[in-house]
């Protein structure tokens, strides 16, 4: 079976996918409408992030470089598409958000601090922005993971930046604690 076919009910011939004339919804921005979106893309985009995002981010590097952070290519491009973005997020009864501002992390947090996470988790991180209620500190993971951190405790917040929004939304806290 080809990628362009999909196959039929048994003992029919295999149908072509799309099928002739489909064409995708889109929204009046141009994206293309699908029957379930992720919470976490619904609010990245009502954010203003739209795929393909990219922002300067000299700022957010300098704050990194004055306050002692080597960072490392996965942070690059995480910054290039959502740096500056606020997720507005309601629970029931509670407000939260997640703000990515490096110069708000970095404000919030100490390098030594971030060391000793980075140290517990086996993984070089920098400050990637804040989760707002608590003040909790987002930290963006060599391995692609996202972590946060208090003054005293510290964990996993998602393996994927998705991931990590949508356990926020939920209110789930860490994910695990070293």
């Amino acid at each position: 079976m080809s990628e362009s076919t999909r196959p039929g009910y048994p003992g029919q011939p295999d149908r072509p996918w799309p099928p002739p004339g489909w064409k995708p919804r889109q929204d009046n921005r141009g994206f293309v409408k699908s029957e379930y979106e992720r919470p976490a893309i619904r609010l990245l985009k009502r954010a203003g992030w739209e795929p393909g995002r990219s922002v300067g981010i000299a700022d957010d590097l300098g704050a990194l470089e004055m306050a002692g952070y080597e960072v490392f290519p996965g942070a690059i491009a995480f910054l290039r598409e959502y740096s500056g973005l606020f997720l507005a997020i309601s629970r029931p009864g509670e407000q939260d958000a997640v703000c990515f501002s490096v110069r708000l992390a970095c404000r919030q947090t100490d390098r030594g601090r971030v060391e000793v996470h980075s140290e517990l988790a086996g993984v070089r991180m920098v400050p990637i922005g804040l989760v707002q209620v608590d003040q909790m500190t987002v930290l963006l993971g060599e391995d692609g993971q996202f972590y946060g951190g208090y003054v005293y405790t510290f964990g996993k917040l998602g393996t994927s930046l998705l991931e990590f929004i949508e356990n926020t939304v939920q209110g789930k806290g860490f994910l695990t604690e070293p």
